[in-house]
């Protein structure tokens, strides 16, 4: 027989799975986890839409890849369950679903201006002056 006939039984070898090490790369889902979590937040405290829309559309998707449903919590592997005793993962992550229903208040919040107009500071409408409708005075006002 020759030697490289693959049908020898001493030529079998087992396969064994080696794991990739480590890297900083392997917790990207609560990276994900934490910005969909708090840009809705900032989107309401800064008033901007365009962050509003960043934080609806990035909860979507990490809602998407989570791999649970969009209102059920995640069972905790026993990976994870060592990194939350361990203190390298925290314990405060919220369900997409929070996290979707915030995001879409922030969107919401956002375009609040629309339903109700706040007044503009500065704006006093005068009807005897050569004022156009819509700028602002710089005298102060008097009464």
């Amino acid at each position: 027989m020759p030697i490289n006939n693959v049908k020898r039984k001493d030529l079998i070898v087992r396969y064994q799975h080696k794991f990739p090490p480590k890297t900083s790369y392997d917790n990207i889902s609560s990276v994900s986890g934490m910005i969909s979590q708090s840009m809705p937040m900032a989107a309401m405290f800064l008033r901007n839409k365009f962050i509003a829309w960043f934080a609806f559309i990035q909860t979507f998707y990490s809602a998407l890849t989570s791999g649970s449903g969009l209102f059920e919590m995640s069972i905790p592997t026993n990976e994870t369950a060592k990194n939350v005793k361990s203190g390298s993962l925290g314990t405060t992550s919220q369900p997409n679903g929070v996290k979707f229903v915030m995001s879409l208040i922030g969107v919401l919040f956002c375009y609040s201006d629309l339903v109700i107009p706040q007044k503009v500071p500065g704006w006093v409408p005068k009807a005897d002056s050569d004022i156009q409708a819509g700028t602002i005075s710089t005298e102060p006002v008097q009464e």
